[in-house]
């Protein structure tokens, strides 16, 4: 058993993540971990590594020779496992729902092809497309063909050079006007599917939501973590889930492990840090529809925050349509799997959560024996990398009493040295370079939002008391990210 103690703080990265269960492991055998933290993909990286540590300290009864850190470096290679289909089971965790299968065929196709290029990418996602809406590839063809036709009925079937030419450029006219009605028909079916299903792809619960366990072959992403992290506690999937309160112990103030993880409200356009200092319930404010959160949690966590739910007295709070909402439990009956998945809900790909808030709510004056009613409005939250992806500063003191390690993660530049796979700051030799080349609008785009995202973290990463507890893992252009 380690006697020395550390935090750690992991940057978000999508399945980038993943690189941090093997250092995850490897550290644990020489230190306890005390404060865990991260956001988006690093939150729920350092999640688990908080319930392997709960349960290291404290083995689950009747489970014999239990390491749950052998268990959780096992995750990454049961994700990686192929199927007869050649998918990998981390590619089964994105499961579009019905409003959106359509146009995740067509996403899902160039995001497999796009470390081999923009061009692949478009290639492989105009097939998807052209197999998904044929319609729209049809109709576009028509319309290109329709000169031609006309051109072939007016000479009576006779074709001279001219005709022929004239054929051709309709057939060309088609083929462009079948490649802009693809176009369409998967921007307009994304534009759809983002709107009724929360701004995102993907909600993390897969087709159906069904409160019971789904098929263990192919569990979609909010059961697959539910699961990992009950695995991690010895439990199994139809158990209640592991909240912040058996992380923290007996005492709130003094807790035993402490994890933090970062969200992002969009509607209130800040930040928040989950669950927050002792005494502090960030989310006291907050109120949420069990109905909807069906679509984002797993039924033993759903159930559990009804039973725990806090009482807000005879006050009624309701949405616009008269749906009564619920507040959520004390954070220290949070289960784990909810500040997880509220820092992680990559734009686009995974839905935003929503909430409701009694900020700007309107009160309408109860009739008699009525209990007051609130409307509340809805927010979303979405991925904490939107506003704190590599939250170095989470658990600073004015005298530390232990080692922070904090791992950020960066693509490898061209001509990378193997040795930039893994940096520190005051390695030997020139750091990566940090210039990102910009080519083309997409290039000034993608670095635009970067910019906006990440200047924080960027300019914290440089600074004294900082850097020197920062290590960088370097990652290929197939490697990590969207991948």
């Amino acid at each position: 058993m380690p006697k020395k103690s550390a935090d750690l703080v992991l940057q978000g990265g999508v399945t980038s993540a993943f690189v941090y269960i093997g250092l995850i492991r490897r550290l644990s055998r020489d230190y306890h971990f005390k404060c865990l933290g991260g956001a988006s993909s690093g939150a729920v990286a350092a999640a688990a590594a908080a319930i392997a540590e709960h349960s290291r300290l404290h083995p689950p009864a009747g489970v014999p020779a239990f390491d749950p850190f052998q268990r959780l470096g096992a995750f990454p290679d049961a994700l990686a496992a192929l199927d007869a289909n050649g998918e990998t089971a981390l590619f089964k965790l994105f499961q579009a729902q019905p409003a959106s299968a359509r146009a995740w065929r067509a996403a899902s196709a160039a995001g497999r092809r796009l470390p081999a290029g923009l061009g692949a990418a478009a290639w492989a996602a105009g097939v998807a497309a052209l197999r998904t809406f044929p319609l729209a590839a049809a109709l576009g063809l028509a319309l290109g063909a329709l000169p031609a036709f006309a051109l072939f009925a007016q000479r009576g079937g006779a074709m001279d050079m001219l005709a022929w030419l004239s054929l051709g450029a309709a057939v060309l006219v088609g083929v462009v006007l079948a490649g802009l009605g693809l176009l369409v028909g998967v921007g307009w079916a994304i534009w759809r599917s983002l709107v009724a299903n929360h701004f995102g792809l993907c909600s993390g619960m897969g087709e159906t939501h069904t409160s019971g366990p789904p098929d263990p072959d192919r569990l979609p992403l909010s059961w697959a973590f539910h699961g990992l992290f009950s695995q991690l506690a010895g439990r199994g999937l139809a158990d209640d889930p592991i909240t912040f309160g058996q992380l923290w112990g007996a005492d709130d103030k003094r807790r035993e492990i402490d994890l933090q993880v970062i969200t992002t409200s969009l509607s209130l356009q800040r930040p928040f840090r989950l669950p927050g200092d002792p005494g502090v319930n960030p989310l006291q404010a907050f109120f949420y529809d069990p109905a909807e959160w069906r679509e984002f949690f797993p039924g033993p966590v759903l159930k559990w925050l009804v039973d725990k739910r806090l009482s807000h007295g005879s006050v009624k709070v309701t949405n616009a349509d008269g749906v009564t909402l619920l507040a959520l439990p004390a954070p220290r009956d949070w289960p784990i799997l909810l500040a997880a998945r509220l820092s992680l809900s990559f734009p686009v790909l995974l839905s935003a959560v929503p909430m409701y808030t009694l900020d700007g709510a309107r009160d309408r004056q109860p009739s008699a024996g009525e209990a007051t009613r609130f409307i509340a409005r809805r927010v979303y939250f979405s991925d904490g990398g939107i506003t704190n992806n590599c939250p170095v500063q989470l658990f600073d003191a004015a005298l530390p009493r232990r080692p922070t390690f904090v791992v950020k993660l960066a693509k490898l530049p061209e001509g990378h040295t193997q040795r930039w796979r893994v940096w520190l700051h005051g390695d030997a030799g020139d750091p990566p370079p940090k210039v990102k080349p910009i080519h083309g609008v997409f290039g000034f785009a993608g670095s635009l939002i970067g910019t906006l995202m990440g200047w924080r973290d960027q300019v914290q990463a440089d600074l004294p008391g900082y850097r020197e507890r920062s290590a960088t893992v370097g990652l290929r252009a197939a490697e990590g990210g969207l991948n």
